[in-house]
């Protein structure tokens, strides 16, 4: 055999390797740019190369979406104004439910609350806020997920909800481009053409206050679960709006949180703590436990934490529950998590260390005859409002957050998802060419609102059709009008193979949980060489029932 045709046969597997290393790359560059925030995050608090918009922005609702949302704006506008229908945040909102229930902050959220606050991290720890690596040491797929010590795991920030968005409230009503009031966004006046909204109508608190118009060169719809931005939009014109149905489902999950103090005494003896992942002790300690046993092995999840100062949040819930199901002491946790470990383990035991920590808690709670009292919550309907399939949008109109998709909150990614989409805003508020009124200011462009939504969809309709597909495989799940239950089943069971090949390599965990963080794109998880071992082990079990 010649050497030239050695070095022919060497050569064509080295280019081939190469060329699909090459097109994996740029389809990699492609899914980050569309499917995530990731490539927007450094320019965050930019401001726009044209110079500062005339006008002003309006924030319709004040919590985090619209925190968010009023931070971007102050960038690009000479005021924002911030809309809010709540009283300032003292005890329970009456528009967030779920204010002091379970919160899990992904790491994109953290990525973003930086980048929109610098000093972000000094200013939690001051409101008593944690930054600590994002491990929820959870069981998924019939273990704990473990991750690559090579690669350290993403930080995010342990607090509660409630405590979160006062500390977001009070560094954004530092700038001095912001304004809070107290009121609700009642509608929208359109411009002579109709071609955009010039200003929004607002009732005050007290229902004795007249309604006050503001004028707006931007509006964004904050509004929540409400939706109330499309209502105004179909009122103002009937050529605005007019979107494709809502695909609406309702998941009814509903489930139970209690927080309590962590008993002084128990620092150093806490049984956990003797544990791999748990070499911080109480001062790095962030999730005690998770538990999602995961479809046909149990309907219900839990976990227990520690946010802000010296408090552990305590929480179990699921699917098709009844109220009556719900935990209501320290007692009924510790036996929901047992059931739990077991179901997820296939009848072996839990995890020793954890039980007792929990069962000690117990104990010193009931020393110290500390009251232990569980809220309820019962999760809303899940929906996705496409905006990308409007006739006519306001060309300075936009919608954040659950104001366009609520996805089921206990896969975590709410606050993800609204964050998201205010990275998304800047980036295309700063890639957008501005024009000029007949004033000669400078104001936003005719396809600005389209420009938004194309940019927005791609990276949250992903979150939204994977939550979906999750609850479809519970029965007692009421799906969207013209859908039916199942369907998933094929992917749910590949991406428990998926898991379960985490469970053995390290590596591949560590990928599986920087995608579900938001930190790096879901195409990561469909890599051929990993795609491949997947295939592989499903076809072995379907075939020869091996693992």
């Amino acid at each position: 055999m010649s050497i030239a045709l050695v070095c022919k046969l060497i050569a064509a597997p080295v280019f081939a390797y190469l060329l699909f290393e090459c097109v994996w790359a740029l389809l990699r560059r492609r899914a980050i740019r569309r499917t995530t925030a990731l490539d927007d995050l450094p320019h965050l608090g930019e401001t726009h190369p044209q110079g500062r918009m005339a006008g002003r922005a309006v924030i319709a609702g004040g919590s985090l979406a619209g925190f968010a949302a009023a931070n971007v704006c102050a960038n690009f506008f000479e005021e924002v104004l911030i809309v809010e229908p709540d009283a300032l945040l003292e005890g329970k909102r009456a528009r967030v439910g779920q204010v002091r229930q379970l919160h899990s902050f992904q790491s994109m959220s953290l990525l973003v609350l930086r980048k929109l606050f610098p000093g972000f991290d000094d200013a939690a720890r001051k409101a008593g806020a944690r930054i600590l690596p994002m491990d929820l040491k959870i069981v998924m797929g019939g273990d704990t997920m473990r991750f690559d010590p090579a690669s350290p795991l993403p930080r995010s920030v342990f607090t509660s909800r409630q405590n979160l968005e006062t500390l977001i409230r009070d560094l954004t009503l530092l700038n001095p481009r912001i304004k809070l009031i107290q009121g609700t966004v009642i509608g929208v006046k359109p411009s002579s053409d109709g071609s955009r909204i010039t200003s929004v109508l607002v009732r005050g608190a007290s229902k004795d206050e007249p309604i006050q118009s503001y004028s707006a060169a931007l509006l964004a719809d904050c509004t929540g679960a409400s939706r109330a931005g499309l209502k105004w939009l179909e009122k103002a014109s009937p050529a605005w709006g007019r979107l494709k149905k809502a695909v609406i489902y309702d998941p009814r999950a509903i489930y139970a949180t209690a927080i309590v103090p962590f008993p002084h005494r128990l620092r150093k003896i806490w049984p956990a703590f003797q544990m791999e992942g748990y070499e911080g002790g109480y001062d790095e300690l962030g999730f005690l436990k998770a538990l999602n046993p995961g479809l046909g092995k149990d309907t219900r999840i839990s976990a227990v934490l520690r946010i802000d100062g010296d408090r552990l949040m305590l929480c179990s819930g699921g699917w098709g529950l009844d109220i009556s199901e719900l935990p209501a002491t320290v007692d009924d946790i510790i036996q929901h998590m047992d059931e739990q470990y077991r179901n997820a383990f296939d009848g072996r035991e839990p995890e020793k260390p954890v039980m007792d920590s929990l069962k000690m808690l117990k104990v010193a709670l009931e020393e110290d005859n500390t009251p232990v009292q569980f809220e309820n919550f019962r999760i809303g309907p899940a929906f996705f409002i496409d905006y990308t399939t409007a006739r006519s949008l306001p060309a300075n109109y936009v919608a954040l957050g659950d104001a366009v998709v609520r996805v089921n909150p206990v896969y975590g990614q709410g606050v993800t998802k609204l964050m998201i989409d205010a990275a998304t805003l800047n980036g295309v508020l700063l890639e957008t060419s501005l024009t000029r009124d007949a004033s000669g200011d400078l104001c936003l462009p005719a396809g600005f609102s389209k420009a938004f939504f194309a940019k927005q969809y791609p990276r949250v309709k992903h979150m939204f059709e994977d939550t979906k597909a999750q609850d479809y495989g519970f029965p007692t799940t009421q799906p969207s009008e013209g859908e039916q239950l199942g369907g998933g089943e094929l992917q749910l069971e590949m991406f428990n193979e998926l898991l379960r090949i985490g469970h053995e390599d390290r590596r591949v965990a560590t990928k599986i949980w920087l995608a579900i963080q938001g930190v790096a794109p879901g195409i990561d998880l469909q890599h051929p060489k990993l795609l491949t071992r997947v295939v592989w082990r499903f076809c072995k079990k379907r075939l020869f029932g091996t693992k």
